[in-house]
């Protein structure tokens, strides 16, 4: 999801840029023409984005109980954290007590 907002961030910034350049290039109808089919490249490649979801939805889930095994037993707060609470290591290897 990162990596469709920096695409469409850069989209927003830069495309009105580049389609100025195309139009003094190439003419306003050759470079609107141009930009409306830059879509079918970036459809293909999100489209190819859905066939990793499983693997990379695993791979996250693998990681993420890699960590709660490790962080799991933290019995210095174990007094001072409720049932139900989710309890782990946050990314940077601190301690992380959700409630």
């Amino acid at each position: 999801f990162a990596f469709y907002n920096l695409m469409d961030d850069l989209g927003k910034g830069l495309g009105p840029g580049a389609v100025a350049l195309m139009i003094s290039a190439m003419g306003r109808v050759s470079a609107f023409n141009v930009a409306m089919w830059a879509w079918a490249p970036c459809a293909f490649f999100q489209a190819l984005f859905a066939f990793t979801l499983d693997f990379d939805t695993q791979n996250m889930q693998k990681q993420l109980a890699a960590v709660g095994e490790q962080g799991g037993d933290d019995s210095a707060n174990e007094a001072h954290t409720p049932e139900g609470s989710v309890k782990g290591m946050n990314p940077l290897g601190r301690s992380l007590s959700l409630e």
